[in-house]
């Protein structure tokens, strides 16, 4: 397969991607040979019969399918997914990917095999792109199973000067001999590879206070359901106790290494917080319009967020929880055990 960059002009809350789709007779032709070579329905001599690579399937956290193809030597020669990255104007962002040897560099870290791609896109009355994608994957004994995190970024730039970012953050996927794996990961991958003992240590226990607090703050929000309170004073209370739990982090104090990454993690979750206190007292004050394009920024936020906080090594307050009701500010993709 050659290389998928799929991304284009992002539309506001679009709920499914839109192909367009030339059809030229000959094309056609050489596609169908093409898929008759890839299944193995033409005779091409000595590697009739066998296929030339094996190929691992499976999904990735958002429920898109994953695939990995294998050289006879166990080496990765080929993958192809499909992210979908969320925008700054709560718009959707898909990207399809397949990155394929020796084009592209399947490297072996300390993390695992890593590959990235950096792409830009100068289309003809279109709003040009600059992207980068990148994977980690892991293998297990034999080469039978594989798993990974995917992660996008985007920057669309607009003829009067106007920048629109998108972000997949990390998403975890998997991928086996039968096909059947899937990538949905709680809590999620640690990314901090290599962190001294003392790092993960400190993680834990922010993991444990973002556990902790957002138990309480549910059950606090149960109580509040059960008063049958006004929406918008339930509103101003979760954004109360997003406060409390940022607080309760915020007093375990800073690690001693990673601190850059950590405090991104923590600065980004003060912001967010800052922006749902507005969106909140937009909505107060008749302009809905705002507060819910102050709500797609949270919700954005919360992608690059989740991000650092893997970097970092947080695995739980990074982690997907309950679904978000309509009433929580910042509702997006799914309620978070940190704010």
């Amino acid at each position: 397969m050659a290389s998928a960059f799929g991304s284009g002009d992002p539309a506001p809350r679009r709920s499914a991607d839109r192909v367009r789709v030339i059809v030229y007779p000959a094309l056609v032709l050489l596609a169908v040979g093409a898929l008759a070579l890839r299944a193995g329905w033409i005779n091409t001599g000595a590697a009739a019969g066998s296929p030339r690579y094996v190929r691992l399937g499976g999904l990735t956290g958002e429920r898109q399918p994953m695939s990995v193809w294998l050289d006879g030597s166990g080496r990765v020669h080929e993958l192809a997914v499909k992210l979908i990255g969320l925008c700054e104007n709560g718009g959707s962002d898909p990207l399809s990917w397949s990155p394929e040897s020796p084009r592209i560099t399947f490297g072996a870290t300390a993390g695992g095999i890593f590959a990235r791609e950096y792409n830009s896109k100068q289309p003809i009355g279109g709003v040009p792109s600059h992207s980068v994608v990148w994977t980690t994957a892991r293998f297990g004994k034999g080469d039978r199973y594989a798993s990974g995190d995917a992660r996008f970024e985007t920057t669309f730039l607009y003829p009067d000067g106007r920048r629109l970012r998108c972000d997949s953050g990390y998403v975890h996927w998997a991928v086996n001999r039968m096909g059947t794996a899937n990538g949905s990961s709680a809590p999620v991958s640690s990314l901090a590879v290599g962190a001294p003992p003392a790092q993960l240590r400190f993680a834990a226990l922010v993991d444990r206070t973002c556990e902790t607090t957002y138990d309480e703050g549910a059950a606090r929000q149960l109580r509040r359901d059960r008063e049958d309170q006004p929406l918008m004073k339930r509103q101003r209370s979760v954004v109360a106790d997003h406060e409390r739990q940022y607080l309760a982090i915020a007093r375990l104090g800073e690690p001693v290494t990673a601190v850059d990454v950590y405090r991104a993690w923590l600065s980004n979750m003060h912001e967010r917080i800052r922006l749902e206190s507005l969106a909140v007292s937009q909505r107060a004050g008749g302009s809905r319009q705002r507060s819910e394009a102050t709500l797609a920024h949270v919700g954005f936020l919360k992608i690059v967020g989740n991000a650092h906080g893997q970097e970092f090594g947080l695995r739980v307050c990074t982690s997907n929880g309950p679904l978000s009701s309509s009433e929580t500010p910042g509702a997006t993709r799914g309620r978070t055990l940190a704010s």
